[in-house]
């Protein structure tokens, strides 16, 4: 009979089993219990094990209601004589008659259903609790809770009826409680036992058994460890017997075994069930919400009735009648709200603290269980809590489980809901919303934006941006430090599909400067600009002043393209809006960019870092700044413009002395345009190797702007300028760069015919001898310009060779003077 798959015959059977054994006199009830119990339950194949479970539950719910049942008689045959007591003595007889029986039956039963075979029965039924069927896991627990009524909640008689070798219906109950709890610790609370009274606390029970099998006890084990946790072991029957998540218990006879407990007393154990509840709703509620979010399917099953049995008590607890005994949603019925709502506190600590646990399981559940509560919370209910919510969220994100990754994203979804609430001006008052950033930006700023996981730095951004847009006026004390992270998250968030793509251009036929425009247009129009430009409309004087020492290292010292141009195009918004605070800065500032702009081997970074800096010089156009700033380009071009002569170190240095230059226009001194001109002049010639003449066209843009801004013409500028041109080009002849001696030559050439016959006197004779000592030795790309220069100091000064000097000392010059000297020199041509 055990084999056949059908969960309703397999009831009637065991119905018919009942029958057979209750019926009969004690060796036919033996009989049946050994088959059963000793029997059947213990057979190799387990749908003969599920039967003999459904035969075991039925046995002993027919046994419990029967003595239910020789219970409600005894009563009335107590409350009847106590009615009769000066009687009748037809009256007296007639109960004495109706009592025997009762009376024979009940210590008839007592007996069949002794101490030794409930602990037996039990042990049984803890071993099918880890069967592999649902339906037999079930019924193991309901049959579970008919064990607990036929110990402590059977028929309360007069002791007279009850022999005096039977145990109390109390006693029977706590050794029963006792040895389910040692049952369900495993073999080590088994080799030590301990007696356990009925409100033994939890910390002196033994640990749960962790090898038990983790998919089929795992529900009945988060039942029994609940029991235990709230120092209530006798709970473990009423928890055991709840679930009914089998569809077979829906059936016509199965459905009368459902409830556990038969009869009036199965109804009854509900209000008493209910009273047990009431004063542990403050230790059960936390542990029970968090159980219903469990990863397991059973186990929230599992946890459904005994939260409806929470809702019951609490409303009974509260005087609502018309809640009791209804279920609830997952946070969807009136009465699930309220007790949540009651008891938000603890159940938000269990919650937190569970979230840390080395458990997954645990740690989903506690997450899951957050988010779900976070949606609607006001901030009087989140105080104190909302910054370690969101490290709880963070946590989660980057959580190794990714279930646990998926349920943390569920939570980062209702706090950015919640925290966008409460930052907001328009929907919470301003006192909230100054003490949610107080709490919120620190947090992001430290462990949001700087996390190494994307699902992080991608939540961190989007609450970033939205407390950005709602705080208003409150974001102000923060602002430095808020726009300061903005600019260096710019790189950090950066994709690194992007910074991959940067050292692959060609290949992808793109220009590394096409690339680079390409990566910080695409941050441009990111979250992170948007929220930078938001607090560009909410910063002041005083909050600039606390700006600059970070803006000023993230000029200095940023790192990644977006953060750099960030930074420099800031600067340059900065100067059209703040003129007269930024002028405090001034020095700092074109030290800082003049050094960037020269150091930066990005173009366009280079282009950001040389637009700010004339955005800052326009600011004191003939401040002593401005000159410093110019003086030292100059030098420094000079600098490399000895040692190198490729245009890439060359370049910046002319840019940025063109963007000083034009920033300062007429407002530069004349004796600082007297330094500049010079070079520029002779940088006009400059040829460039690979270049598309860039250098050239930056010195002409400076040569022109010195002339408007001396109000001369380029001729009249030369000559006003004779003796400082002749100087320069005398030195760049004797520079160790070739392209530096050909612009200089270009240059001389230039200059021999703007400053006209008799121009070039007072320094025609070393002119005169610096082209002839370049005129020896091996050939050079552009020593024919020796000869041209040459030709056009003489016309120029045509006395010249007739003074017989044409050496740098005059007349005592390396040359012999006359036409020997030039013949020499022709010859070494």
């Amino acid at each position: 009979m055990g084999a056949v798959r059908d969960d309703e015959y397999q009831f009637a059977v065991g119905q018919a089993l009942a029958a057979l054994a209750l019926g009969g006199d004690v060796c036919v009830f033996a009989s049946v219990w050994e088959g059963v119990v000793e029997g059947k339950v213990r057979d190799n194949s387990p749908h003969v094990r599920a039967a003999a479970t459904l035969w075991l539950l039925v046995l002993l719910w027919e046994a419990a209601a029967a003595s239910a049942r020789e219970g409600d008689m005894a009563r009335e045959v107590q409350v009847q004589e106590s009615h009769d007591a000066t009687g009748a003595q037809s009256g007296a007889v007639q109960a004495s008659d109706a009592s025997i029986p009762a009376a024979q039956t009940e210590t008839d039963t007592t007996a069949l259903l002794s101490l030794p075979r409930l602990l037996e029965a039990q042990q049984v039924l803890v071993t099918l609790l880890r069967d592999k069927s649902e339906l037999g896991q079930e019924a193991s627990g309901k049959a579970l809770g008919v064990l607990c009524s036929l110990a402590g909640h059977g028929p309360q008689v007069s002791s007279s009826t009850i022999p005096s070798t039977a145990p109390s219906p109390s006693t029977a109950l706590q050794e029963l409680t006792n040895a389910l709890v040692l049952l369900l610790r495993g073999p080590s609370a088994t080799a030590n036992p301990t007696h356990l009274e009925l409100n033994t606390p939890s910390s002196q029970l033994p640990p749960i058994q962790t090898n038990m099998d983790v998919g089929t006890l795992n529900p009945f084990r988060e039942l029994c460890a609940m029991a235990t946790d709230l120092g209530q072991p006798q709970l473990l029957y009423y928890f055991l017997a709840l679930p009914s998540t089998h569809p077979s218990w829906a059936g016509r006879r199965a459905g009368l075994y459902a409830k556990g407990t038969p009869g009036p007393a199965g109804e009854g154990r509900e209000e008493e069930l209910q009273r047990a509840l009431m004063p542990l709703l403050p230790r059960l509620v936390p542990r029970l919400y968090r159980a219903r979010f469990d990863p397991t399917q059973a186990v929230r099953q599992a946890m459904e009735p005994v939260w409806k049995s929470v809702l019951a008590a609490a409303a009974v607890a509260e005087g609502d009648v018309e809640a009791t005994g209804q279920g609830s949603e997952r946070g969807g019925s009136g009465s699930g709200k309220k007790v949540v709502k009651k008891y938000l506190d603890p159940i938000l600590d269990d919650l937190c603290e569970a979230a840390g646990s080395r458990k997954w399981r645990e740690r989903q559940a506690a997450v899951a269980g957050l988010g779900e509560l976070m949606p609607g919370r006001t901030f009087k209910e989140v105080r104190g809590r909302l910054e370690r919510l969101w490290i709880i969220g963070f946590r989660a994100l980057d959580d190794l489980k990714e279930s646990v990754q998926m349920a943390g994203m569920d939570l980062a979804k209702g706090l950015l809901q919640m925290t966008g609430r409460l930052s907001n001006t328009q929907e919470s008052p301003a006192a909230e919303v100054e003490e949610v950033v107080r709490v919120i930006l620190p947090l992001l700023l430290s462990q949001g934006l700087p996390s190494k996981a994307k699902e992080v730095q991608g939540v961190a951004v989007l609450v970033l941006l939205r407390v950005v847009k709602g705080a208003g006026a409150c974001l102000r004390p923060y602002l430095p430090e808020l726009m300061s992270a903005l600019i260096e998250a710019q790189s950090a968030i950066e994709p690194a599909q992007l910074q991959y793509m940067q050292f692959h251009a060609r290949s992808m036929d793109m220009t590394e400067e096409a690339m680079e425009q390409l990566r910080y247009g695409l941050s441009r129009s990111g979250p992170l600009q948007e929220a930078l430009d938001i607090c560009m409309k909410e910063l002041d004087g005083p909050s600039l002043s606390r700006l600059m020492p970070s803006l000023l290292l993230q000029l200095r010292s940023g790192v990644g393209l977006n953060t750099r141009c960030c930074a420099a195009n800031l600067v340059l918004v900065l100067s059209t809006r703040f003129r007269p605070e930024l002028k405090v800065h001034l020095p700092a500032l074109l030290r800082v960019l003049a050094a960037g702009a020269l150091a930066e081997r990005s173009s366009t970074a280079q282009r950001f870092f040389l637009s700010a800096l004339a955005g800052v010089a326009k600011l004191a156009p003939g401040g002593e700044e401005v000159r410093r700033a110019i003086l030292r380009l100059l030098r420094e071009y000079r600098r490399v413009a000895d040692l190198a002569t490729h245009r890439s170190q060359r370049l910046p240095v002319v840019l940025a002395l063109r963007q000083l230059c034009t920033a300062a226009g007429e407002g530069l001194e004349e004796a600082a345009w007297a330094a500049v001109l010079p070079l520029a002049y002779v940088g006009r010639f400059e040829e460039e190797e690979g270049g598309e003449g860039e250098v050239r066209k930056a010195w002409q843009e400076i040569w022109m702007e010195g002339c408007a801004a001396l109000g001369k013409g380029g001729g009249n500028t030369t000559k006003a300028l004779g003796d400082e041109l002749c100087t320069e080009v005398e030195r760049e002849l004797r520079s160790s760069s070739w392209s530096g001696r050909r612009a200089a030559l270009k240059a001389l050439a230039s200059l021999s015919e703007g400053l006209g016959r008799g121009g070039l006197r007072l320094h025609a004779r070393r002119l005169v001898g610096e082209l002839l000592d370049l005129l020896p030795g091996r050939l050079w790309e552009g020593k024919d310009e020796v000869l041209r220069a040459l030709v056009k100091v003489v016309v120029a000064c045509p006395g010249l060779l007739r003074e017989g000097g044409g050496g740098k000392d005059g007349c005592s010059g390396r040359s012999r003077g006359g036409g020997q000297g030039e013949g020499i020199s022709l010859q070494g041509c």
